[in-house]
C-alpha cells in the first residue's frame, strides 16, 4: 500500500561524499546559452519562463566545475537542448516521440534533414561540440544518441499503455532514455581526452560507469517524482516502479533509493581504487574520467535541490525538513 501521501528524502548530499563547487564561468556560460536556446521557435512563452526558473546552466555549472569557458557554454547548450527534448517526449505518444527523435539523430549525426529549428539547434550543438571531441569520443557519443533515441521512443510506448517495467528492465531502459549517458558523454570533451575503446570494456572501468550512471538516473527519480505523479507521468519512476514491483510505501522507496545510493557510492570508491593500469598516458585521462563521474553526481544533487524544476517555491523549506508533501494530480 502506498501509504501517506508523504515522505522524508534520504539525505543525499551526506550519502554522497565527493566535494563540489561552481563553475567560475557560469555567469557568462548560462546567459550566452539562454540567448542561444532562446533564439530556436521551440519553446512557448510559459515553457520559456519555467525554463529561466529551472536554472538548467546551473546543472551544467555543479557537474563541470572545472570546464573552461568554451567547454562549460557547450555543456550548458546541452543540457537546455536535451532537457526541452527530453520533456517535449514526455507529452508526446510514441509516433510523436519518434518523429522528434529522428530529427535529433540525423542532427548529431550531421546528416540532412528538414531544417527545422529542432535540426538546427541540434546541429549547432554538434558543431561545437565536434571542434574538441576525439574520433572515439565522437563515436561514442552519435552510438549513444541512436540508442537514446531508441528508448524515449519505448518509454513513451510504455506510458501510452500505462505500464510499469520491473526493477532490472526498468534499470536498463532507464540507462538509456534518461539522457544520462549523454551528459557522460562530455567528459571527454571537456578533458580533451580521447579514451580508447578497451578502457570502456573493462569490467572494473564499467564498475565506475554504471555506477555513475544509475546514481545520476535515481537522483533524478527521487526529486522529479512529486513533479511527475503530480502531472500523472511518473509510470517510468523508479519510485513508482519499486512501490509496484515490492509493495513499498512512497517512504520504503525513497528509503530504498537511499540505500541505492549508498551501495553505488561504495562500487564507484572501490572500483577507482581497484583500476587497472592502460599505460601512463591513458591512466591520467582514466583518473579525469572517474573525477569527472564523482563531480556528475555530486552536482546532480545539489541543483536538484537548489533548482524550482521539482519542488517549484517550496525547494527552500525542502532543504531544512526533506519532508515532501505530495501534489495533487492535475492532467
Amino acid at each position: 500500500m502506498p501509504g501517506p501521501r508523504q515522505f522524508t528524502l534520504p539525505d543525499l548530499t551526506t550519502i554522497v561524499p565527493f566535494a563540489w563547487s561552481s563553475n567560475p564561468h557560469y555567469s557568462k556560460a548560462s546567459a550566452d546559452s539562454a540567448s542561444w536556446i532562446n533564439s530556436f521557435d521551440i519553446l512557448n512563452g510559459d515553457e520559456t519562463v519555467k525554463y529561466k526558473r529551472a536554472m538548467l546552466e546551473l546543472l551544467a555549472s555543479y557537474m563541470f566545475p572545472y570546464a573552461g569557458f568554451e567547454e562549460l557554454r557547450t555543456c550548458c547548450d546541452f543540457i537546455n537542448m536535451i532537457t526541452s527534448l527530453d520533456d517535449f517526449s514526455d507529452l508526446q505518444d510514441g509516433e510523436g516521440a519518434q518523429q522528434s527523435t529522428d530529427t535529433f539523430l540525423a542532427a548529431i549525426s550531421g546528416k540532412p534533414a528538414k531544417a527545422t529549428d529542432l535540426y538546427r539547434m541540434v546541429s549547432q550543438f554538434r558543431e561545437r561540440y565536434a571542434r574538441k571531441a576525439g574520433a572515439n569520443c565522437m563515436r561514442r557519443f552519435v552510438e549513444n544518441c541512436e540508442n537514446y533515441c531508441a528508448a524515449v521512443a519505448k518509454e513513451a510506448e510504455l506510458r501510452d499503455l500505462d505500464c510499469t517495467l520491473d526493477i532490472d528492465s526498468f534499470t536498463k531502459l532507464r540507462r538509456e532514455y534518461s539522457a544520462t549517458q549523454l551528459c557522460v558523454g562530455l567528459f571527454e570533451y571537456v578533458h580533451g581526452i580521447d579514451l580508447p575503446d578497451a578502457v570502456f570494456d573493462d569490467d572494473v572501468f564499467r564498475l565506475v560507469y554504471w555506477a555513475g550512471v544509475d546514481m545520476l538516473c535515481l537522483t533524478n527519480d527521487l526529486y522529479s517524482f512529486n513533479r511527475e505523479q503530480a502531472k500523472g507521468i511518473a509510470t517510468n519512476n523508479m519510485f513508482t516502479v519499486v512501490m509496484k514491483e515490492r509493495g513499498y510505501t512512497y517512504q520504503q522507496a525513497a528509503d530504498y533509493i537511499g540505500e541505492e545510493h549508498q551501495r553505488l557510492v561504495a562500487q564507484l570508491v572501490d572500483a577507482s581504487a581497484n583500476m587497472p593500469s592502460f599505460g601512463k598516458k591513458v591512466d591520467d585521462g582514466v583518473q579525469k574520467y572517474v573525477y569527472s563521474m564523482e563531480q556528475g553526481v555530486v552536482g546532480n544533487v545539489i541543483w536538484c535541490l537548489e533548482t524550482p524544476r521539482y519542488f517549484g517555491v517550496w525547494n527552500e523549506p525542502l532543504q531544512r525538513d526533506r519532508r515532501v508533501k505530495l501534489w495533487d494530480v492535475v492532467v
